[in-house]
């Protein structure tokens, strides 16, 4: 077969291929998925009774905001990642930022902190874990689609987002507001699914492994 048969038998077999959206694109079909999920573990848990007094107070609205500030910012850098080249610095920044303020904003609260038992929280641990492995798993199915050079970087990224707001969701059922609670049945559930999301994030896109 000479080299021109070769070209036209290729070329007779090329399909059409959808060019891939924007990351924001992609971000806003993924937030706008995981918010049906929010809805829905909203109405089957229930919202906590006090909760236009819990906006009432600073911290709580601070808190909130903060994560989901984070988790936009943080699935952003996943979608980002995914695209080779893409020099776009500022959703790490955001997230790196976001996480810090929120450190911060409950280094300060447990200074003040009357108690420091964490209380009973395994619900909260349920519903971080459940929405957050759903969506994430949603959005690393959407990473498959392009191309992430730093698998374990995006899936971190990943996990990462979509645990945040799932844990911004849970802030509208839990009714416990101990930082210490916070911390134990809130947080470590986010960090767990980060190291999670590093091995998900290497296993789903095997085809770069080592890099």
């Amino acid at each position: 077969m000479n080299t021109e048969t070769l070209i036209h038998e290729l070329a007779m077999q090329l399909q059409p291929v959808r060019p891939l959206s924007r990351p924001v694109t992609r971000l806003a079909q993924w937030v706008l998925i995981t918010a049906v999920f929010i809805f829905l573990s909203l109405s089957i848990s229930g919202v906590r009774p006090d909760i236009v007094a819990a906006f009432a107070e600073p911290g709580f609205t601070l808190r909130t905001l903060l994560m989901l500030g984070v988790g936009l910012a943080a699935a952003f850098s996943a979608f980002s990642f995914a695209v080779p080249g893409n020099s776009e610095k500022w959703p790490v920044v955001a997230s790196v930022v976001g996480i810090a303020a929120f450190f911060a904003t409950l280094g300060f609260w447990l200074i003040s902190a009357k108690t420091f038992s964490p209380g009973p929280g395994m619900i909260c641990v349920r519903n971080v874990f459940s929405l957050g492995i759903i969506t994430g798993t949603i959005l690393c199915i959407m990473l498959r689609r392009a191309a992430p050079i730093k698998a374990g970087v995006a899936g971190m990224f990943a996990l990462l987002g979509a645990a945040s707001l799932a844990n911004f969701a849970t802030q509208f059922i839990c009714q416990r507001e101990g930082p210490v609670h916070v911390l134990v049945w809130h947080l470590i559930p986010v960090v767990l699914l980060c190291g999670g999301g590093i091995l998900a994030g290497r296993l789903l896109f095997r085809w770069n492994e080592g890099k």
